[in-house]
């Protein structure tokens, strides 16, 4: 749990990601891939290994107070991410959950099985020959495609850019130049790989210094377990 109700304060709902794929004729598959809070957990997570802030209407504290400060989500007690939208990503984020929860039997956000690992999930799987041709199909999204994008932009040099476009470049990009790491959280794989003996062959950071501020705060689930302690829980 990590997520207010809409007009709540109290973390009542999961992050509960909704994913959709549709293939084109010529280009790459239109990916959605998203959820109905503000931000991700991850991206507060990265903010609060940088020092950064995040932007206005992500999250509250724990007395429901807008901050941008990402050490208060992770505070005893905690503060929450906010929905999109307001009442329609509560909403939907509900039914998300219900739906990869209830009704596959892996449980909703329940207080009582806190210490449980689990990802509940619903795919829905379309034979796309069912509803017609991929003679009708395909060039039909290719138009929607052409038209979509065909749209004026309001900066001068801006793009439309189609779902999944962002993360396909992104993806390119760091194939080709890595991935940037911040220092702490190098440090903390460092300190995961120390603890689960494994050699990874890479400069270790000189100084940790910084990770001074994420050692002031408690993420559930991201306490290494020791190697000897490894296979003692319940399983969930």
């Amino acid at each position: 749990m990590m997520v207010a109700p809409f007009g709540g304060i109290d973390r009542r709902l999961s992050v509960s990601p909704i994913a959709a794929g549709i293939p084109t004729g010529e280009g790459e598959p239109i990916i959605l891939d998203m959820s109905g809070c503000a931000v991700a957990e991850g991206k507060v997570r990265v903010a609060l290994n940088q020092g950064a802030t995040l932007p206005d209407g992500c999250l509250i504290d724990s007395e429901g107070n807008p901050t941008n400060d990402p050490e208060l989500f992770y505070g005893d007690p905690p503060g929450s991410i906010l929905p999109i939208a307001g009442h329609k990503g509560s909403g939907l984020l509900f039914i998300i959950e219900l739906l990869a929860g209830a009704l596959t039997g892996s449980s909703c956000s329940n207080p009582e099985n806190a210490g449980r690992v689990a990802n509940g999930m619903l795919s829905i799987i379309i034979d796309r020959a069912f509803f017609g041709s991929a003679a009708e199909f395909y060039p039909e999204v290719d138009r929607f495609v052409e038209f979509v994008k065909s749209s004026r932009t309001v900066d001068e040099n801006g793009e439309i850019l189609l779902p999944g476009e962002v993360e396909q470049r992104t993806k390119a990009k760091r194939l080709e130049h890595g991935i940037d790491l911040d220092e702490v959280t190098w440090s903390q794989i460092c300190a995961t790989c120390r603890l689960l003996e494994v050699e990874h062959g890479f400069a270790e950071p000189d100084s940790t210094d910084s990770v001074s501020r994420v050692d002031r705060v408690s993420i559930p689930g991201c306490d290494p377990t020791p190697v000897d302690q490894q296979g003692s829980g319940e399983a969930g």
